[in-house]
């Protein structure tokens, strides 16, 4: 009586966990495969480089403001300097 209980109760929990170890371990295969593929990482960098480029043309498009810490002292004209031997 033993032997049908434990058919009928663990065979299933054991039929439905081993595709889930396989699937498991298959994720792991196709993970490490695109981890390790140098022509992926390539593309992706030149992905990344292709955004960034379109970023800085897009910021082209838009308004730019700047600051400026020069200023101008309006006096009046040019300063001149006398010779030190003529009066003044």
């Amino acid at each position: 009586m033993t032997k049908p209980l434990f058919l009928l109760f663990f065979l299933p929990a054991f039929l439905v966990s081993a595709p889930v170890s396989a699937q498991n371990i298959l994720n792991n295969y196709i993970r490490t495969g695109l981890d390790s593929n140098l022509a992926l990482h390539q593309k992706n960098i030149d992905w990344e480089k292709a955004i960034l480029s379109l970023r800085r043309s897009e910021s082209l498009f838009y308004p730019q403001v700047a600051f400026s810490s020069q200023y101008t002292l309006a006096d009046g004209g040019r300063p001149t300097l006398a010779p030190a031997w003529t009066a003044a």
